[in-house]
């Protein structure tokens, strides 16, 4: 959807302040639009109109390209639901027990080597300096959270987790 700054939505498209968040829907697809009002302006007729900008932020799911994927029960999500990464990791989980994965061109088996390609690829999409350092803090905070559970935990409810 957007990433929230002083209160505010902001749009991922254009940068600008989110008013509020349409949806349009078009069959059994619903699609998603970022909307930037920006007061009122009078037309050509005398009426007076709201001024605003429209920026697509995608559909709430992508049926076709999900049906590539259909062997995994994975359902790719439009950025809207704040969910999607929770469920993608939690389906990709189930299904590379045993499985070797590719990382970087690298083919590995290793969940440390997947986790830390993923924080490595998070960290790296930083757009300066001041967001990869919240994103250092917040990997930070995520890692020490996820140490002390693990090392409070006896081994049976680690697995449990």
């Amino acid at each position: 959807m957007g990433s929230e700054v002083g209160g505010s939505l902001v749009c991922r498209r254009c940068g600008r302040p989110i008013s509020w968040i349409e949806t349009r829907r078009r069959g059994d697809q619903v699609y998603y639009y970022a909307v930037h009002y920006s007061g009122y302006i009078r037309d050509s007729s005398g009426k007076v109109r709201k001024r605003v900008t429209k920026c697509y932020l995608g559909p709430q799911e992508y049926v076709y390209v999900s049906k590539l994927h259909e062997d995994l029960g994975l359902a790719l999500r439009g950025a809207i639901d704040p969910g999607r990464v929770y469920q993608y990791l939690k389906v990709l989980k189930e299904h590379a027990e045993g499985v070797e994965v590719e990382v970087g061109g690298v083919c590995t088996g290793s969940y440390r080597d997947i986790v830390k390609e993923a924080i490595r690829m998070y960290l790296k999409s930083a757009k300066d300096e001041n967001e990869l350092k919240e994103r250092v803090t917040e990997v930070r905070g995520f890692l020490n959270t996820l140490y002390y559970r693990l090392k409070s935990m006896d081994y049976e409810k680690a697995l449990e987790w």
